[in-house]
């Protein structure tokens, strides 16, 4: 069986599961290790650095040095370090994953400066790690591996799932994304693996999963090319006519999120009895750990579900408005916007992060290589200030402001539909870049 990164096809499957008391504690271990593993690096790495600036050169300064080298360079000579690594319940890939992290952090970093250095992983209500599935040589199928699906009867869908050292366990999925996976199981395997546990207590299984034949069927053609204008005032509109209105998800519920997270804040300030000083930062001290304190996990998890309920529904919404777009034509353009740019105006940023431009275009790309579309970027310069018409540029005092829904060409008198406009524009550009 070739690996995954042979295969040509990839898909993603996030499935919940249900872990016994027993299980639950496996995976705090194991997500316990993988963020130790990562602060331990991070902790070396600062320390090598200063010594590095300590330019005097006494023998124990590179004794110090030669010795943290050979631990950052060698994930065996790490995992020596860390005793508690040889519990039962770790998984060996654990440590080795923490680190891949680590390294990826870095190359982010150098390749993309705004992603900032590693820095220490806090403690926190979510907790995640990554293990990974292996196959013997002889491997022919999904369920040839340590991660396998369980049915007792093969007319049924499956119910259960065997992770390594959590065991057989119980799962729920998408019956449409199951059935893609498991149609083509014998030409198919397991990759990583990602168990995790969100802010509400919830478990879930990432699996990304490769293999030798597409996981859906392409669409037949549509001949049908369309320019897609994003905007705010509704959710996008296109060069067809259609005007998606925006549903402001968390505008909708944003009352009732206030409420919960000013009562979360009054009730973490009554426990606490005073602060402590640390360099120049404050820290409270409360009387009790807010995990033991009943009242404030209760609302907690209220408001984590909330948020859960708001990103949820954003992510159902486009999707169902990237699979229609997808579904009814061969080729998209969209404008090349830059969003974190844009998040920088901080009259539109709640907007602009409400609607989740970023995440409608990921969507769109990915479904458009599942299905045999196609979908371009286009240069998002003067799309909205060009006259589709004649194609005079609005400039000086003819530039159209935001909330303008609506106006003239100067120069040919057409009048335009802004948003409308826009995508005509976005679609010529479209076709002239891939003509």
């Amino acid at each position: 069986m070739r690996s995954c990164n042979e295969m040509p096809y990839h898909i993603a499957l996030k499935m919940r599961i249900y872990p016994s008391h027993e299980q639950k504690t496996v995976i705090e271990k194991n997500a316990g290790a993988a963020r130790f593993v990562y602060n331990r690096l991070v902790a070396l790495n600062n320390e090598r650095y200063t010594l590095k600036q300590d330019r005097c050169g006494s023998p124990y300064v590179n004794g110090r040095l030669s010795y943290l080298n050979t631990v950052l360079s060698s994930t065996k000579e790490l995992i020596n370090t860390i005793p508690f690594l040889d519990d039962k319940d770790i998984d060996s890939f654990v440590p080795c994953n923490a680190k891949r992290f680590y390294q990826s952090a870095w190359n982010n970093f150098k390749k993309i400066p705004a992603s900032g250095k590693p820095s220490y992983q806090k403690k926190s209500n979510h907790v995640s790690y990554q293990t990974n599935a292996h196959y013997k040589t002889d491997a022919e199928g999904i369920n040839d591996g340590n991660v396998r699906f369980v049915w007792p009867d093969r007319s049924r869908t499956p119910k259960f799932i065997t992770l390594p050292k959590i065991g057989k366990i119980r799962f729920k999925a998408s019956p449409e994304m199951l059935w893609r996976v498991l149609n083509h199981e014998r030409y198919s395997r397991i990759g990583a693996v990602t168990i995790s546990r969100d802010n509400c207590g919830d478990y879930y299984v990432s699996l990304q999963i490769s293999g030798e034949y597409p996981f859906a069927e392409k669409l037949p053609t549509a001949n049908s090319p369309v320019g897609i204008d994003m905007n705010l005032s509704n959710f996008y509109s296109d060069s067809d006519g259609t005007v998606i209105q925006n549903p402001k998800i968390r505008r909708s519920l944003e009352k009732k999120l206030k409420k919960l997270q000013r009562k979360l804040s009054r009730q973490m300030e009554a426990d606490i009895i005073g602060y402590k000083t640390v360099g120049n930062k404050r820290y409270p001290i409360f009387k009790k750990p807010l995990e033991e304190c009943v009242n404030y996990q209760k609302t907690r998890i209220k408001l984590a579900r909330l948020n859960r309920q708001i990103e949820r529904g954003r992510a159902d919404f486009i999707n169902v408005q990237a699979k229609d777009v997808i579904k009814n034509h061969d080729i998209i353009f969209t404008e090349d916007l830059k969003v974190k740019n844009l998040l920088k105006n901080h009259h539109l940023a709640g907007a602009i992060s409400d609607v989740s431009w970023s995440g409608f275009f990921t969507c769109l790309s990915q479904k458009a290589n599942m299905y045999g579309r196609t979908y371009v970027k286009v240069p998002a310069k003067d799309t909205t200030q060009t006259c589709n018409s004649c194609g005079y540029i609005m400039t000086g005092e003819h530039h159209i402001k935001l909330g303008v829904d609506e106006w003239k060409c100067p120069n040919c008198g057409t009048v335009h539909i802004r948003d409308i406009n826009a995508a005509h524009n976005i679609l010529d550009k479209g076709m002239s870049l891939i003509a």
